[in-house]
């Protein structure tokens, strides 16, 4: 929901409730938090309608020229990166949320 909709918000409205399945990436197919999508606004809006898993889909960039810049980060590590960004977006928005009853 990055291309064709103009509203990501109003996308996620529209569908709550039944959406199945939400495969996640950055704007640059990079791993969650590695490019400019507000990942705590999309987990914010997924909130109202949608309980289940998050799919990590995303590509890692191989530089195999012998100037690449850096080595080449192993997938296994942007697996962990992304989660943990994710888990502390999640545990953002958990702090965020009301209190419930409080015992007197």
């Amino acid at each position: 929901m990055n291309i064709e909709e103009t509203s990501r918000k109003d996308a996620i409205a529209v569908a709550a409730g039944r959406i199945a399945d939400v495969h996640v990436a950055d704007n640059n197919r990079r791993p969650s938090g590695e490019g400019s999508i507000g990942w705590l606004d999309v987990l914010r809006e997924l909130a109202a309608g949608y309980d289940s898993y998050l799919t990590l889909e995303f590509v890692t960039p191989v530089d195999r020229t012998p100037l690449a810049p850096s080595p080449e980060r192993s997938f296994d590590e942007a697996v962990r990166s992304s989660s943990a960004f994710l888990r502390d977006c999640m545990a953002e928005l958990a702090a965020e949320a009301p209190a419930g009853p409080t015992a007197l």
